[in-house]
């Protein structure tokens, strides 16, 4: 179940938020629990996904946060390889969907989201 944030909150917990605009990942979102939300004084602005190592925000207001320098590189590479596995997710949704194999594609998401924050650690020697 999701509870109500805030950014500020999000900044303490977290060393790397990324960002993806409302509906831009929807495929994934698809299998994935949102962990918690933020709201304004115009309703709902986003939703937070944990994904061990790292956050990812989606909505109207996403919150993007790097704590460390060092972290920007790898927050570029984990949005491109998130945008990838969105690409990869739009070909296979139909798949998963009609053939009763949404656990798959759960189980299929969370472990690629996990493992691409060692990936990402590997990749820029860290």
């Amino acid at each position: 179940m999701k509870y109500k944030t805030t950014d500020k909150e999000q900044r303490e917990n977290n060393t790397l938020i990324i960002d993806f605009g409302y509906c831009n990942i929807q495929n994934i979102e698809r299998y994935l629990n949102a962990n918690a939300y933020t709201a304004g004084i115009y309703g709902w602005r986003a939703d937070f996904y944990d994904c061990g190592g790292y956050t990812i925000s989606t909505g109207y207001a996403p919150l993007k946060y790097i704590r460390y320098k060092a972290e920007a590189k790898r927050y570029d590479y984990i949005k491109r390889e998130i945008l990838k596995l969105e690409k990869k997710l739009e070909k296979r949704a139909y798949k998963f969907q009609q053939g009763g194999d949404w656990h798959k594609g759960r189980a299929f998401v969370e472990k690629y989201l996990e493992k691409l924050y060692t990936k990402a650690a590997a990749h820029f020697g860290e």
